[in-house]
């Protein structure tokens, strides 16, 4: 979507042609066309038959907007025509389906505003959302570009002067109505809209009549689903062991992907360089990545830094130690951890009975976790270049 909805024209263009020899096995398009059935997903450039709702009456209009999204399955937005309706309905509800967001709840009230205005009139439009006015920015080329496109298309072809205003949600009086109406739509099943007959033309990924804007969530909540089954129905597999909820739970956080790449890599000690020989400045010997992880003292702030929050996420004392383990300690009244993060599979029950706050708080330890071993890797990373630069010279010597 993200080449589709390029500035650029030669771009557009190379898009283009690509979908219209997408059967061509050597293409790349075509090898995109098989993953996206792999993920029960098709590419569509929208052929249904547009919404043409009845147009009110008036010339300038103060419209307010509001999306809702009660729960999973409701979600719905309300339009309230403040001023300007000279014949037509002032308040409107309507449902959308319920596997959209907020987001495109608010964004598909704006645009059904803007097809009920008569040709040649005036709008002020009224929102709470500041995330539906920056993407009907002119400029904004994100995964809503649908959206934009029609807005102004919309705009161009009814020759409309609008103007989008943020308003403060729930403290407007205004704005409290249409919050009314928007909720109100979200539980009106019977009067509900395929947000695609407002989107005549768009170029979309959809799946069971639904357009996918965040392709990457989607993909995440099948792969977690999957995995999740494998687990539950084949849990003796020795490739299933280590996928308990604890693990794996980052998979359901709402952490950046470079910092959940991180994460993957301190446990499964993928792609962490190491290098040969690697002498460590402060304490004057050959050392391992993992002198710097747990002793030597010039790390001791980025230490100290883990243990205390730890301490202040769970309320547990923490030991780092270099043994690929992590139980509870009587001997030292705390938690040993090792710096790979992996809970063992025996004793997880026992941890998430005793000491829930550990495993409420998994991910972010992960991430502290990995934030360790990242600062202990670019002193490791510093001393082996001074290490080889001093080789070299005693070579030339």
């Amino acid at each position: 979507m993200q080449l589709r909805n390029q500035r650029n024209t030669l771009v557009r263009k190379a898009f283009n042609w690509g979908i219209d020899n997408i059967s061509n096995y050597n293409s790349i398009f075509h090898q995109m066309n098989q993953s996206l059935k792999h993920f029960d997903l098709t590419f569509n450039q929208n052929s249904i038959e547009p919404l043409r709702p009845s147009i009110l009456q008036g010339q300038n209009f103060e419209i307010y907007t509001d999306g809702s999204k009660m729960d999973e399955n409701s979600t719905g937005f309300g339009i309230y025509f403040h001023k300007g309706v000279i014949e037509g309905n002032e308040q409107l509800s309507f449902n959308i389906d319920g596997r959209y967001s907020h987001n495109v709840a608010e964004l598909t009230a704006i645009l059904m505003a803007s097809k009920l205005l008569p040709n040649n009139s005036k709008a002020t439009i009224f929102t709470d959302s500041k995330i539906s006015i920056d993407i009907l920015n002119p400029r904004y080329d994100g995964k809503f570009s649908i959206f934009k496109d029609e807005f102004y298309r919309t705009i161009f072809d009814k020759n409309l002067k609008i103007k989008l205003e943020k308003v403060k949600g729930h403290v407007d009086p205004n704005n409290i109505i249409v919050d009314e109406l928007a909720k109100k739509g979200s539980k009106q099943y019977n009067i509900s809209i395929d947000i695609r007959k407002l989107l005549p033309n768009a170029m979309y990924l959809e799946n069971n009549g639904t357009i996918i804007f965040d392709l990457q969530n989607y993909l995440k909540g099948i792969q977690r689903d999957r995995r999740a089954t494998i687990a539950r129905d084949k849990s003796n597999l020795i490739i299933t062991k280590g996928w308990s909820s604890a693990n794996i739970k980052y998979l359901n956080s709402h952490l950046e992907p470079y910092t959940k790449f991180c994460i993957w890599r301190n446990m499964t000690n993928n792609h962490i360089r190491q290098y040969k020989p690697v002498s460590c400045s402060h304490c004057g010997r050959i050392v391992e990545l993992e002198h710097y992880i747990y002793y030597c003292p010039e790390m001791s702030e980025k230490r100290n830094y883990f243990l205390n929050k730890f301490y202040e996420i769970t309320k547990y004392r923490a030991i780092l130690h270099d043994r690929n383990e992590f139980r509870f300690s009587n001997r030292w009244k705390g938690f040993l951890i090792n710096h790979r993060g992996l809970l063992d599979e025996n004793n997880q029950d026992e941890i998430r009975r005793k000491y829930p706050s550990i495993i409420r708080n998994w991910v972010e330890i992960q991430s502290l976790l990995s934030l360790l071993v990242g600062k202990a890797h670019k002193r490791y990373y510093r001393d082996f270049l001074k290490t080889r630069k001093k080789n070299k010279k005693k070579t030339k010597e």
